[in-house]
Formats: C-alpha cells, sequence, structure tokens
C-alpha cells in the first residue's frame, strides 16, 4: 500500500512502508512494557482531570459505562447514557444544523459563521450552546425533526453532502422489533424526509457511532456490538456498554444500503464480525463487467477485530493500576487483537431487487487494511475527501501515552 508518514518514538515525522509493520508493532509492544507514557508529554493537557480522577475514584459525573468512562479513553471523549439526568453530550461539535432551531441570540457566532452551535453524543438528543460564551442553551431531540424519529438512540456523527449542506443521521428505536430509521434533513427547505425504516429477525438493536455517505446512497453497517434482550438490559443496567453483548464472531456485520433519491433500501449484505467506531470515507466506482455497467461502493473506517477495545478504556487500564494495562494489552497477545486496522470493504451493488436468500447470502470483500501503528484512530480526510484520492489522516496508538491523552 505505498509508504506512510508518522511520528514514532521521537517528534520528527518518519516514512513508514508495509515492510515496517511487525518492527513497529513490536515497538508498541514495548512501549507499553516500559510504561513509556509516563515520560512522553501530555500534550493534550489531561493533567487536572487525571489528578481529579485519582482523588475521588471516579469522574463523578454520568457517563457511557457504569464502573468508569471508557470515552475519556483512547478517543478522549464524553458520551451520555440512554436516559441522562443530565446533559454530557461532548462528543461532536456541529455547525448550522438544518432543520434544528437553536435558542442562540441574534447575531451569535458571526466572527466564525457559526450562528447555530450543538454538541451531540450517541443519543438523539442534541445539546443547543451559545456560539460565542459555550452557555448551554438547552437540548433539542430528534423527534422535533419527525414524530416518526422517537428512538433514542442515534450516531455521534452526522453525514453531510458537502454540495448540498443536507444533514443525513440514523435514529434507532428499541423495543420488541428494534428499527433502524435512515432520514435526510433538506439544507435548503428544513424538512425532514425518512429514506428507509428498516427492521427484521436478522437486525439486531447495536451501539454504532457513525456511518457512510456516498454520492447516491446512505450506507449503515451494523456492527457486532450488540445489546443484550433486544435492549432491555440497557434499562436494567442504566448504562449502554455493560446492556452490550460478549462479542461472538457469529454476529456478524449487516450492511444495509439506502438509495438517497427517494428509492429506500437497495442492497444488504455482510461482513465478518468486527466492530467500529469511526467511518473515514465513502465512494463510488462504476466498472464494466461484461458490457454491463456496475456499481461498486467504497468504505473506509477504523477497523477492529473485536469489541474489546471498549473495555480497555477502563481506568484502571488507563492509569495501569496494579499492571492492569500490561496485564490488558499484552497477556496472550492481546494487543493484536486490540490495534485496529484501516480496512476498505467493497460491494457490487445487484442490478435489480435482491431476492431474500440474496440480500442474506450476500457479502462484501476486504480488499485491503492497514494495521496500527501504521494506522490509528480519529481520522478525518484531507479536503481531496470523498473520492479514491483522498489521504486520511488519523492518530496512531504507539503505547508512548496513556490512552486517556491520545
Amino acid at each position: 500500500m505505498g509508504t506512510y508518514e508518522m511520528t514514532l518514538n521521537s517528534t520528527r515525522t518518519h516514512r513508514r512502508a508495509a515492510g515496517h509493520e511487525q518492527v513497529d508493532m513490536q515497538l508498541f509492544a514495548d512501549n507499553i512494557c516500559k510504561e513509556a507514557w509516563k515520560d512522553w508529554p501530555n500534550e493534550a493537557g489531561a493533567d487536572e482531570l487525571v489528578e481529579t480522577i485519582k482523588k475521588k475514584g471516579w469522574r463523578t459525573s454520568v457517563s457511557f459505562a457504569q464502573r468508569s468512562d471508557p470515552c475519556v479513553g483512547i478517543f478522549a471523549k464524553a458520551q451520555s447514557m440512554f436516559a441522562p439526568s443530565h446533559l454530557n453530550n461532548n462528543v461532536a461539535l456541529h455547525r448550522n444544523l438544518p432543520g434544528v432551531a437553536s435558542e442562540a441570540p441574534p447575531g451569535a457566532g458571526h466572527r466564525t459563521g457559526s450562528s447555530k452551535l450543538f454538541l451531540a453524543t450517541d443519543t438523539s438528543i442534541l445539546q443547543d450552546i451559545n456560539p460565542d460564551t459555550l452557555e448551554s442553551l438547552g437540548s433539542r431531540n430528534q423527534s422535533q425533526l419527525h414524530p416518526d424519529l422517537d428512538g433514542p438512540l442515534s450516531c455521534a456523527h452526522p453525514q453531510r453532502d458537502p454540495k448540498t449542506g443536507d444533514l443525513f443521521n440514523v435514529n434507532l428505536h428499541l423495543g420488541r422489533s428494534p428499527t433502524y430509521r435512515l432520514f435526510r434533513v433538506s439544507a435548503s427547505t428544513g424538512i425532514t424526509d425518512i429514506l428507509a425504516a428498516v427492521s427484521g429477525p436478522d437486525i439486531r438493536p447495536a451501539y454504532i457511532h457513525s456511518f457512510f455517505l456516498t454520492e447516491n446512497y446512505l450506507i449503515l453497517c451494523i456492527p457486532s456490538s450488540h445489546f443484550h434482550w433486544d435492549d432491555a438490559k440497557i434499562l436494567w443496567e442504566r448504562n449502554l456498554l455493560d446492556a452490550m453483548k460478549s462479542f461472538d464472531k457469529s454476529n456478524l456485520c449487516r450492511w444495509i444500503v439506502v438509495d438517497r433519491h427517494g428509492k429506500g433500501v437497495v442492497a444488504r449484505f455482510s461482513t465478518p464480525a468486527a466492530f467500529f467506531f469511526h467511518s473515514i470515507n465513502a465512494f463510488e466506482e462504476h466498472v464494466c463487467d461484461e458490457n454491463i455497467e456496475r456499481t461498486e461502493i467504497c468504505m473506509d473506517y477504523i477497523h477492529f477485530d473485536t469489541t474489546d477495545i471498549m473495555l480497555s478504556c477502563y481506568y484502571d487500564v488507563i492509569l495501569n493500576r496494579n499492571d492492569a494495562a500490561k496485564k490488558y494489552w499484552l497477556q496472550d497477545d492481546a494487543y493484536e487483537r486490540l490495534n485496529p486496522r484501516l480496512v476498505r470493504q467493497r460491494f457490487t451493488l445487484p442490478l435489480s431487487r435482491q431476492t431474500p436468500r440474496e440480500a442474506a447470502t450476500a457479502t462484501g470483500m476486504e480488499v485491503f487494511s492497514i494495521p496500527n501503528p501504521h494506522a490509528g484512530e480519529l481520522p478525518t480526510m484531507t479536503e481531496m475527501g470523498r473520492a479514491e484520492a483522498g489521504f486520511p489522516i488519523a492518530v496512531g496508538l504507539h503505547g508512548l501515552h496513556a490512552p486517556a491523552v491520545a
């Protein structure tokens, strides 16, 4: 896959190739063994937060998980519970969302062009904040966009069409028949349209952080982060992480392809069981097969082989209490399954509507994979993104920092 620019055990930039993968992965393990993060600069400035946690033993706030918040882990983010008593939105910041009213005063945000500013997490609630003072102005719910968007869960990272400004997201309604509603909010009219409502015996409620958008399609991957008891355990545990099932290789990733122009679901396929937080890029390619033009969709994301990465972000691991970090990352070479990979999945869209059997048996193809530390997390794209020529940028994990400040 060519060469990559990255930083290793120095502040300089190094050019690395596929031939360096094994030695760099070993360097990652060695850094954890030596607790190298204790001597590496904490550029994220989280010392005060860490000291507070050490004194009190927890974050003293509502969070994603019961024991401690894994979201202050590798991805330095905070999420809210299924039914938060207090807003704890601090995952993604979104400006000028269409269709969503704000209590910001007239003229707010004029210096930055952000008249409306919202904080999001993996629920259907948005926190309205003042663009100038960052003061909380209340909350907005997706049901205010459309009455059918009454589910409590959503994706912290919606998608925006770079040309039209239209907003796309997913709303998950829990219950005996979990339903994913994929919707669009028009930037020009503010009207919300539900593009597809997906349910069925093979559609399970899952924790989903992001999804994919191409010129013509909205693509949802339901990863193997399923909830127990068809989501009822969320109410029992009062948090998401403890309500998730243990990772099971038989729970395949289910992909749903929805047409952006009103045709609904146009394809379904599956890939091996896995988990991901962040999508990176998606695009379409048109190929000729025996003089018949076919459309292939390509999805790039940061892939984890299991859901164990979430459990690795508890504070006892982050702070290496009683050698917890070494045990979790190094026992039985666990870092090999915990390390992320930048993966591209490719799927050829059918020419006609799939039969139920075709939808159940269709599979995507992993066409390349770049392992950590040559790939990392918190990916973004250069301005050339949304195309095959785009260049992703990510934070590599080298074992040189406590995950809390990655």
